[in-house]
């Protein structure tokens, strides 16, 4: 779970830590909040069905979960991040490094020779690593929005929601330039849990909604 969900969010730690997180992203998941995200998710929707449509006219066979899981992680990048990953159409390195982590990480199903090679926990690490990086850059980046006034109160990603309450907790927001190290790996790690639990279940799920 270290690999893929870090060892400070919510699915890993217990008690005081882990009720102190399901507070600070409550408002994330109000029904009002979540109404609100419509628009948005009917934006990367009608990307997705301009895709399908480009399949039916060539009428080639193709795989549907390639489709189905670009278009979760655009939701999921936008609910977590409050970025457009727009991986329906380019890549993007987040994405990238957080698909092809769990290649290198148990379960690896019928796969000896990656079970058993000597770079496994090396490759599983140095995406680890990767994914802390790119995911602080954001939150960085987020950061300094925010200070800059580019941020409105209604926004509610959870990045967003996080540094609300690293502001308040800081006091006065107006002299908050930086952020402290043990905040950020929480924040990190718990927007990577949220980042993976979406993916992991809602790209299977469209594939079973007919």
């Amino acid at each position: 779970m270290e690999y893929t969900v870090g060892t400070q969010s919510i699915i890993t730690t217990h008690g005081e830590q882990h009720r102190f997180w399901r507070r600070v992203f409550d408002a994330g998941f109000s029904s009002s909040h979540l109404a609100s995200l419509t628009p948005m998710v009917v934006q990367r929707v009608d990307v997705f069905i301009e895709k399908l449509e480009a399949h039916e006219r060539s009428g080639d066979v193709f795989p549907l979960l390639p489709l189905t899981k670009s278009l979760t992680l655009d939701v999921i990048g936008r609910v977590t991040m409050a970025a457009d990953f727009n991986t329906q159409k380019q890549s993007n390195e987040i994405v990238d490094a957080f698909l092809t982590m769990p290649k290198y990480i148990p379960p690896l199903g019928f796969d000896p020779l990656r079970l058993l090679s000597p770079t496994r926990i090396w490759n599983a690490r140095h995406y680890q690593l990767k994914l802390n990086s790119l995911i602080g850059q954001v939150v960085e980046q987020r950061f300094r929005e925010r200070r800059q006034g580019r941020v409105g109160p209604s926004e509610k990603s959870l990045v967003h929601l996080a540094l609300d309450t690293y502001e308040q907790m800081q006091g006065n927001k107006d002299e908050v330039n930086s952020m402290d190290p043990v905040f950020m790996k929480n924040a990190v790690d718990n927007i990577r849990a949220f980042f993976f639990a979406g993916s992991v279940n809602n790209g299977r799920t469209a594939i079973e909604i007919r």
